[in-house]
């Protein structure tokens, strides 16, 4: 090897003090020559040089792919070895201005590398934290939103706000909740709306407070405890308003009413047309039914859901069952507040009695026409005798 434009002075004082190339191989033991195939290697503290520059067994600035590394290694119980298949750590810079740094395992010597964080500052202005298939993104990306986004269905701010398969940024001045690129919280700027599109689902308290108005959309639906609220059409007149109730059994509507007004409720006032009839039979039970009831006045003694000490005016469901059984519905609720267990209880359907006083009436009816008919045929008769 020559190097002929090299000339060290004998008298120089430095780390290197020498006059001729021999004496610079033995004071300077550690530096180090490798060339092959027109591919020269310079090593510091190391004999074996792998890259363009090797310092020690540790750091390398690779000569193919604008990077420097730092090899994984390891003491075998002799001496410190070197693990060429992996790295375990690694700052790249590239041509597009891009930085990565990154970090491998802290496991067992010898692993290749299976574990990697990026950070990225791209023209985009972000900063990207990723392994080998997740990634998060933090910045303001090339369409002028401010955002962090996510590849991957969860995400977490200090298990404050988590977000499924979202994103959280700014928008048209409006701070929205996206999932699957979709609107689902929007806080509206310069006002105090905030819409929800989807379920809202609170385990504790949902306050409002001053004058404010809930809003729901014109299919949407609020859920209390087995009971739901909703709404059907759009248009005033094709709007419908529900309370359905949830049992195992599915869904029973027990009340609608219409844009106009017009009531109907399970159990009390239902639908009247033939057409949603069948087993069609006449009733007769009226005034016989009737003379057996026993009307009463009472006060509620609180229990069952009851207003204590208030009076009211009824019948007895018990005794009412005994001669007319379908007047009595049944239902299951505690009747003191301490019990673990619901009784069943007897209601009275009191629209059903209409239809026992209308045979009534029309009984008494006829018992008045032949009273009259009687009457009058003895009135007759008495005349025609006195001529």
């Amino acid at each position: 090897m020559e190097f002929s434009e090299l000339k060290i002075p004998a008298e120089k004082e430095g780390p290197l003090k020498t006059a001729q190339w021999n004496d610079l191989v033995q004071k300077v033991e550690r530096l180090y020559f490798n060339i092959s195939a027109n591919d020269l290697k310079v090593g510091l503290g190391t004999n074996d040089p792998k890259e363009a520059l090797q310092i020690g067994d540790n750091w390398a600035f690779h000569s193919g792919g604008h990077k420097v590394i730092m090899y994984n290694s390891y003491w075998n119980g002799t001496n410190q070895l070197r693990i060429t298949d992996g790295v375990s750590s690694e700052l790249r810079f590239h041509s597009n201005g891009h930085l990565y740094i990154r970090t491998g395992p802290s496991g067992a010597a010898g692993t290749a590398v299976d574990f990697e964080r990026t950070f990225s500052f791209g023209p985009s202005t972000n900063l990207m934290v990723h392994n080998k298939s997740n990634w998060m993104r933090i910045g303001a990306s090339d369409d002028g939103l401010a955002r962090i986004e996510t590849n991957r269905p969860h995400f977490y701010f200090n298990r404050e706000i988590r977000v499924d398969s979202g994103k959280i940024g700014s928008h048209t001045d409006h701070l929205r909740l996206c999932i699957d690129g979709k609107p689902r919280i929007t806080i509206v700027r310069n006002k105090k709306d905030i819409i929800f599109d989807g379920d809202l689902t609170c385990s504790g308290d949902l306050t409002f407070k001053g004058k404010s108005v809930l809003t729901l959309g014109a299919t949407s639906s609020m859920r209390l405890g087995p009971w739901e609220f909703r709404q059907t059409g759009g248009g005033k007149v094709t709007s419908y308003f529900y309370l359905d109730r949830y049992t195992t059994g599915g869904k029973n509507t027990m009340v609608k009413i219409d844009w106009s007004g017009n009531l109907k409720a399970r159990g009390y006032v239902k639908g009247s047309d033939e057409r949603t009839k069948k087993d069609i039979r006449s009733f007769t039970d009226g005034l016989n039914i009737i003379e057996k009831m026993r009307p009463v006045t009472y006060k509620y003694n609180g229990l069952g859901d009851t207003i204590a000490e208030q009076r009211d005016l009824g019948l007895i469901a018990q005794e009412v069952e005994k001669v007319a059984p379908y007047l009595v519905s049944r239902y299951k609720d505690k009747l003191r507040p301490t019990d673990k267990d619901k009784t069943e209880l007897l209601n009275i359907k009191p629209l059903q009695l209409t239809y026992l006083l209308i045979n009534a009436v029309k009984e008494l009816n006829r018992k008045l026409e032949t009273l009259m008919q009687t009457a009058a045929l003895k009135v007759d008769t008495e005349i025609k005798e006195k001529i």
